[in-house]
């Protein structure tokens, strides 16, 4: 705490010489002194000062001269030295951490996931350039070095394949979805996720934007999901699995009455076993199927074994060497109908009874007054031509509407479903077709095709075509009212009706 060479004034100091403020001895009155007197005994002690605080160094000189004890002011302040910074990487995408789940709360670990999954355009990562740090000055105009940085202190990272910088080069962007990997300075993604091992805690449930191959099992109840095809190379058990496109499970389903599997595409698997499967495009199993639920948009194929218990249903045909069991377990096999064309169809064919009413009823009144124009004003034959331009656009779109629906009735025609059957059909079995149904009474022994015959006048049968002699064999037939199918049925014949 240097004093001032009269003991008036008191300069206190910081430590590192970067601040120095000047106030009146405690002890002493205050007593009268120049600004030039102040600045001199600063100057004693090479304390340097600028146009700011030399201002402040005069009011407090007027204070004094006033007889009036100043409050404290700074008379100099130094500049502290910054130190070069190293360049920083911060990831913005991150995997989920399961173990940081709050145990106070319940958690269903089969849930998180432990794959790191990002999509295009997501930021991934900042890379922040070193900074260049400057020397500091202290209040008697000294250099104060500043603490220089190495390249090894600063990190940095490369944008690898489906990444790309941004046009500021800081940022790191995903140019495609998949998983994000970070390795050795280097940051890349795989739009194919590959599973080395099970599906299972140690992975988590997957959601995933791409194809997904896993090398072994999925464990019970835990959830695989893709935007693409997914491959399972072991079993499939009780989980829930979906695929936009393909689905494939070299081990085989074991659903234990809780597996769902889904695909936009086919699904292709050695079994199925006690599981709900669904599938847009065809099903093929080589060995079995048995008590499930099986839905298909196209065609379901059991090459090598049987189809047995629970519920089938396809759109263009079953295939398989055995159907049912000894035991007589109860088996569905159907022959379905796209629920959106029935749905579809009526709609469509609803709005054509609709549209060509409104145009008959405008005809019938109008074109009768058009043909005696001289009777009506100008106003009334400019109404009654709008009102006929309505009626033919209704036309229009009835027309546009019939084709939409014959179109559609002409691909399902042309498929002429069947259920193929090269070895046995056992007892039990329930053949259904989307107007009959035949239930298998006596075994029946193949090569067999199960179809629906159409007789002319006559209601539709369920018939068995062998195939070593061309007979027929016609089953007992029950009829399934089918209201949607009856109205399209109607349509088609000429009865256009509207219930």
């Amino acid at each position: 705490m240097p004093l001032s060479q009269n003991k008036l004034l008191v300069i206190d100091i910081t430590e590192n010489d970067l601040l120095a403020t000047l106030k009146v001895n405690e002890d002493m009155p205050p007593v009268a002194m120049s600004a030039e007197e102040v600045l001199g005994d600063l100057q004693r002690l090479k304390i340097c000062v600028d146009e700011e605080q030399l201002t402040r160094i005069r009011s407090f000189a007027k204070e004094l001269a006033k007889g009036v004890r100043p409050k404290p002011i700074v008379v100099a302040t130094g500049t502290a030295p910054t130190d070069d910074q190293p360049g920083k990487v911060e990831m913005l995408a991150l995997p989920h951490d399961g173990s940081k789940a709050s145990k106070s709360v319940a958690v269903d670990y089969r849930k998180i996931s432990n794959i790191p999954v990002v999509t295009s355009g997501d930021e991934i990562a900042r890379s922040d350039p070193p900074i260049k740090g400057a020397d500091g000055v202290d209040i008697y105009g000294r250099a104060i070095p500043h603490k220089k940085g190495s390249e090894s202190e600063s990190e940095s990272i490369t944008p690898g394949p489906n990444t790309h910088r941004g046009p500021d080069g800081r940022i790191i962007y995903a140019s495609a979805s998949g998983k994000l990997n970070v390795q050795g300075g280097k940051v890349w993604i795989d739009t194919v996720l590959k599973i080395q091992e099970d599906v299972d805690f140690s992975t988590g449930s997957i959601d995933f934007p791409g194809d997904v191959q896993i090398g072994k099992n999925v464990k019970d109840l835990f959830v695989v999901k893709s935007s693409g095809s997914i491959l399972v190379n072991g079993v499939a058990q009780a989980a829930n699995i979906e695929a936009l496109k393909e689905l494939t499970v070299l081990g085989g389903i074991a659903g234990n009455e809780k597996g769902k599997f889904i695909a936009g595409g086919g699904v292709t698997s050695k079994y199925i076993t006690n599981a709900v499967v669904q599938a847009d495009g065809d099903v093929n199993v080589r060995s079995e199927i048995a008590n499930s639920k099986i839905t298909c948009e196209g065609s379901l194929r059991v090459s090598d074994g049987s189809l047995a218990g629970g519920h089938a249903t396809a759109l263009c045909g079953i295939d398989c060497n055995v159907l049912g069991s000894e035991s007589a377990v109860k088996t569905v096999a159907e022959i379905h109908l796209p629920k959106s064309f029935l749905e579809e169809s009526v709609g469509r064919i609803s709005e054509i009874a609709k549209l060509q009413s409104q145009a008959k009823k405008v005809r019938t009144t109008v074109e009768p007054l058009l043909q005696d124009q001289k009777k009506l004003n100008a106003r009334q034959r400019e109404r009654a031509t709008e009102l006929l331009y309505e009626a033919m656009e209704n036309e229009s779109r009835a027309e546009e509407l019939a084709h939409q629906v014959q179109e559609q009735y002409d691909k399902l025609k042309a498929l002429s479903p069947e259920i193929i059957i090269s070895g046995q059909v056992y007892p039990g079995v329930i053949i259904r077709f989307p107007t009959v149904q035949a239930e298998i009474k006596d075994a029946i022994t193949g090569p067999v095709k199960i179809r629906v015959s159409n007789a002319k006048g006559k209601e539709p049968v369920v018939v068995a075509v062998h195939e070593a002699n061309d007979s027929i064999k016609r089953l007992d037939t029950k009829q399934l009212p089918n209201k949607a199918l009856s109205k399209i049925t109607r349509y088609f014949s000429g009865e256009n009706d509207t219930d």
